[in-house]
């Protein structure tokens, strides 16, 4: 994943804080104060005054999952409707999915697994829904009448592994009162793209998807071609939609990474490009080699590594692995047979003598441009951490 940089231009800030937050959300929560019940208005108030709608919107990414905090917290009505998941995130589950299913409730044994595993399940994950005073969640999963059956237990317990997965919205189950289901329509993201979108991928400068570092996302704005890439809510709005207008909130991203890989899941504890990206001088690309005479696309294998969790989680999640293995090997053999060709010429004696080379003569030589940044340059720490692990240099990206 590669590092992008947040909008500092002050008259592009300005215009933004004068129609985002003056003239749509100001006027929007003064009408919306006046729908929310007794109990919660003081909450609201404060969490959306004018000064919080500054910090909410301008704030930088890594103070994102702090105002997650906060909000649904405070607020927890609002968690649940919109990110149930939210309050499992610190979960653990000792059984998955398949382990469930599995335990067919005709065999008297299977049902002393499911009771058990419920009662344990329900103790552990009470104490951290009374925790959050996710008293919609508890209404949902632990009924108080003593009566309920092993086939309904064993519901609940996929109940709650959807819920943790993010799969399974307790608003199609529950009622809410009205200023928690209206509450989304108050950060209008398409009004905000509409008038801000091309001017905020413009001043990114972001040509290809910070997440794969493959797919290209150029913003073109000319007469008859004019274009620009999808805006990603790194926390979806779906979920967090009082972040549906926060600018380190949206990142330029490719088809695949946001459509196919990424869709709505809540990335709580993943890397957001405007905070994270993988080090200049570490690689994340490691390859495996096992050469004859030819150079066959089946002798080389290409894998992934990071100590760092949030970054590991994203190379998963975007499929980068399998992905380079299995597209881009090819251009690690070109290299390879780039180098070969090098040696017989008489322009290097040993794989090392690169490194004696500029910058320029480089890229010709063997097509690694190590002054383009990575954000516009497709490929560029595949193509860095190739031309190291082939020539025995080591030289960085220069996110």
């Amino acid at each position: 994943m590669i590092k992008i940089n947040e909008i500092t231009d002050d008259n592009f800030l300005a215009r933004y804080k004068k129609q985002v937050i003056s003239k749509s959300l100001l006027p929007k929560f003064k009408k919306y104060f006046n729908t929310v019940d007794l109990e919660h208005k003081n909450k609201i108030e404060a969490l959306f005054s004018e000064e919080s709608l500054i910090e909410l919107t301008f704030c930088g990414a890594s103070e994102l999952c702090r105002i997650i905090d906060k909000i649904y917290k405070q607020v927890p009505s609002l968690a649940e409707f919109y990110c149930p998941e939210y309050f499992f995130v610190n979960f653990e589950l000792n059984y998955t999915k398949s382990d469930i299913n599995e335990l067919d409730l005709r065999k008297p044994e299977n049902t002393d697994v499911i009771n058990e595993l419920f009662d344990e399940t329900k103790n552990n994950l009470l104490l951290t829904l009374r925790e959050y005073q996710a008293t919609q969640l508890i209404k949902f999963l632990f009924t108080e009448d003593h009566r309920v059956t092993t086939a309904q237990k064993k519901k609940k317990l996929l109940d709650i592994y959807k819920l943790k997965k993010g799969t399974l919205k307790l608003s199609e189950q529950m009622k809410f009162p009205f200023w928690v289901k209206s509450f989304s329509s108050i950060f209008d993201y398409e009004l905000m793209s509409k008038g801000f979108g091309y001017d905020i991928t413009n001043f990114l400068g972001v040509d290809v998807c910070p997440y794969c570092n493959q797919e290209e996302i150029p913003t073109i704005v000319v007469d008859g071609a004019k274009t620009r890439p999808s805006l990603d809510h790194f926390y979806p709005k779906s979920k967090f939609p009082f972040l549906a207008t926060t600018l380190s909130n949206l990142v330029p991203s490719g088809e695949r990474c946001n459509e196919d890989y990424k869709k709505a899941k809540s990335m709580i504890g993943y890397a957001n490009p405007y905070h994270d990206a993988v080090k200049a001088d570490e690689s994340l690309f490691f390859f495996k080699e096992i050469f004859s005479k030819e150079f066959e696309l089946e002798n080389v294998e290409v894998s992934v590594d990071t100590d760092n969790n949030a970054l590991h989680m994203n190379m998963c999640l975007f499929n980068i692995p399998l992905f380079y293995d299995q597209t881009y090997k090819s251009d690690f053999i070109d290299m390879h047979e780039q180098k070969e060709f090098l040696k017989e010429v008489g322009l290097i004696e040993n794989p090392t003598d690169i490194k004696k080379f500029p910058h320029k003569k480089i890229k010709h030589l063997v097509g690694v441009d190590l002054k383009k940044p990575s954000i516009k340059y497709r490929l560029k720490k595949y193509k860095v951490d190739s031309l190291n692990h082939i020539f025995g240099s080591q030289f960085k990206t220069d996110d």
